[in-house]
């Protein structure tokens, strides 16, 4: 059994969430035979990406199978851990134009395979969702991977994901202040790299 060690609030470390991933595809194969496909969003993506160091849930925006929530729930119980571990709450707030083509197959583990989603797709989403500070650090963190040249492409990319969504006229300037703030906080992390070293 894989033993998984959660810290403060109840957060995964990147070791942890690659313990319970693992543990995931091992169940899925034994105990199903299946396979599964995971497109894996938010701060657990980004922990995959190594842009972040940890998460307090692995969000996933597909579909879960029977066999997939049954998985997630033996965990669990075997592991201790909550049985939101691994979820798809977020996906009534999944781009309308995003799949599994569009997204980036970065592990795979027995049958199991984990997708990531682009970063111009993972700033949208958070853009989307701004539950404040986590989301906004999350932002400046993914803006610099981003492939995006201008905060008009960043406009069309978000209303190309929402369509729906109400409108905003402030979406140019906030995202103004996220492109402004992101250089600032990613100037004084890298500041403190330094003079680490």
């Amino acid at each position: 059994m894989v033993g998984v060690i959660e810290v403060e609030r109840n957060q995964f470390l990147e070791s942890d969430i690659q313990k319970l991933l693992h543990l995931f595809a091992e169940k899925i194969q034994n105990d199903f035979g299946g396979a599964s496909k995971l497109i894996v969003i938010g701060g657990s993506a980004m922990s995959l990406l190594n842009l972040r160091h940890g998460t307090h849930d692995i969000d996933v925006i597909n579909e879960l199978s029977v066999f997939e929530l049954q998985t997630i729930e033996k965990i669990s119980q075997s592991e201790g851990v909550s049985i939101e571990w691994m979820n798809n709450r977020s996906r009534p707030f999944c781009p309308q134009n995003l799949n599994q083509q569009g997204c980036r197959l970065i592990m795979k583990i027995y049958n199991t395979e984990l997708y990531v989603p682009s970063f111009d797709s993972l700033l949208v989403m958070k853009m989307h969702a701004s539950r404040g500070e986590r989301d906004l650090v999350d932002m400046y963190l993914l803006w610099g991977q981003c492939s995006f040249t201008s905060i008009k492409e960043i406009e069309d990319a978000y209303w190309a994901a929402y369509p729906d969504a109400p409108a905003d006229p402030y979406l140019s300037s906030h995202i103004e202040k996220i492109e402004f703030q992101s250089c600032e906080y990613l100037t004084r992390k890298r500041t403190r790299e330094l003079s680490k070293r």
